[in-house]
């Protein structure tokens, strides 16, 4: 191979390798200037919700449902899927007052994608404001940075994962009462966790 095709190729991919790196410091800098997000909604909790129907030798049948902060339905999943335990992953990002948590993907131990399709976020994307975090409450400050976050969020659905990502933490439903609605819960360290 020709030393200047070789030079072009390696350049492309040191560039596309910045791409994620670029987006995830981004993400940081906009999280840093959201003093408050969210300012009729406990700190602890992400409006989303989970209800596991029953599970089977190969399926689990469950809803998730997403809310605005006004406690009113966005919109739901339900539906089986394959697989004996169900996980959500979501990204996870750091306020200076809370961590802002957006569900991703939802998977089994039979999913192929390891971070999955991002396929929850379009069930709370309204244009570019995610509306679990459409809040009133929120200065045109905040709403312009929570909607650069987002926008950040959703690109995690076409930058391909050898290029790295931004944080996500999964939480996977092992234990739970059939027909019994779980909210989602982020501790002040970042962890998830759902409660009745």
């Amino acid at each position: 191979m020709p030393r200047a095709r070789r030079v072009a190729i390696i350049s492309i991919f040191a560039a596309l390798s910045l791409v994620p790196f670029g987006l995830a410091a981004r993400l940081v800098s906009y999280a840093a200037l959201i003093p408050r997000v969210a300012g009729t909604v406990p700190a602890t909790m992400v409006p989303v919700t989970v209800t596991v129907f029953g599970r089977s030798a190969d399926t689990i049948s469950a809803r998730i449902a997403f809310y605005r902060p006004d406690g009113t339905l966005i919109s739901s999943v339900e539906r089986s899927w394959q697989g004996w335990e169900l996980a959500i992953d979501c990204v996870v990002v750091a306020t200076p007052a809370r961590y802002l948590v957006f569900p991703f993907s939802v998977l089994t131990e039979k999913s192929i994608s390891r971070r999955g399709n991002g396929s929850l976020v379009r069930q709370y994307a309204d244009d570019r404001v995610p509306s679990i975090y459409d809040d009133p409450a929120l200065s045109s400050t905040e709403r312009a940075t929570i909607e650069r976050v987002f926008a950040i969020v959703r690109t995690e659905r076409w930058i391909p994962a050898v290029f790295g990502t931004l944080r996500h933490a999964r939480l996977s439903i092992r234990d739970f009462e059939p027909n019994v609605e779980y909210s989602l819960r982020v501790s002040s360290g970042g962890k998830l966790s759902l409660v009745r």
